[in-house]
């Protein structure tokens, strides 16, 4: 992605070479001249002033310290965490409806859901849209998945529980089960 559409994706200052292809994110130590870092703290400014990075997001106060583009943000971490994002690679965890998959009556899938192969969403359950549900998941009766959430495969969802939008569970987690404690009587 080019630094000026990361800049203005990003609501940042640019000053520096725009047309620079950045492929990935990287610490200041470790990355090379397609690679963008961070600056947050200014006790490693040397670090920065080091740095191979094609690009940096820094604050105002930080860019003379920088010998490469950069991006001019009042929180750069936050900035570093979106461009994280903008970059990620990882693929979809399920695109469609699998034919495997088992969507009981009564459940609710909204617009542009992935249901991966040998999932169920049982009765009542209701899936936000762009939901993921990977393969093997288990969702039970009456279950609210929030729009955007990702779940990947083999995880369970017990009946009646309610997960949020963008979240993410991941592989063999099992949401609502028992095990928050004990409640001894006499013992």
């Amino acid at each position: 992605m080019l630094l000026k559409d990361i800049a203005q994706k990003l609501g940042a200052e640019l000053k520096g070479d725009g047309d620079l292809d950045i492929v990935r994110v990287a610490n200041l130590k470790t990355a090379s001249e397609n690679e963008i870092s961070f600056l947050s703290d200014p006790h490693y400014r040397s670090v920065l002033s080091e740095s191979k990075a094609g690009a940096v997001i820094v604050r105002t106060e930080d860019v003379p310290h920088a010998n490469c583009s950069v991006l001019i943000m009042k929180d750069p971490y936050v900035g570093f965490a979106k461009v994280g994002q903008l970059l990620d690679t990882t693929p979809a965890i399920a695109e469609g409806i699998h034919p495997t998959a088992v969507v009981e009556d009564g459940a609710v899938i909204g617009k542009n859901v992935g249901i991966g192969a040998h999932a169920v969403v049982r009765a009542g359950a209701q899936i936000g849209d762009n939901a993921q549900i990977g393969s093997g998941v288990s969702i039970g009766h009456n279950c609210k998945i929030g729009e955007g959430t990702k779940i990947y495969p083999n995880a369970c969802v017990y009946h009646g529980c309610e997960i949020g939008s963008r979240c993410t569970i991941h592989s063999n987690a099992v949401i609502g089960s028992d095990g928050f404690g004990f409640a001894n009587e006499d013992g």
